[in-house]
């Protein structure tokens, strides 16, 4: 079964991926924003989902298992220390 926390993980990912897909660079009026100010916007959603799906990556590479599954369901169990 999939926790509510889960979930919530997979949804703020999938806006995230969604908003890279479509992107379109911000205006006020007839003003477009300046290019530094676009990147900073960026750079407060990737700074709190980036070190998730690093530790993910972490936590499943140093779980055992030969099959997807098997690793998945291994890195459950498994602490970054």
């Amino acid at each position: 079964m999939i926790r509510k926390s889960k979930l919530k993980l997979i949804g703020l990912q999938a806006i995230l991926v969604f908003s890279f897909i479509k992107y379109h660079p911000v205006e006020y009026g007839n003003e477009q924003y300046p290019l530094w100010a676009d990147l900073i916007g960026w750079m407060m959603p990737l700074s709190t989902n980036l070190p998730i799906l690093i530790v993910g990556v972490v936590v499943v590479y140093r779980s055992q298992g030969n099959t997807i599954i098997k690793v998945i369901l291994s890195s459950k169990y498994t602490s970054l220390v």
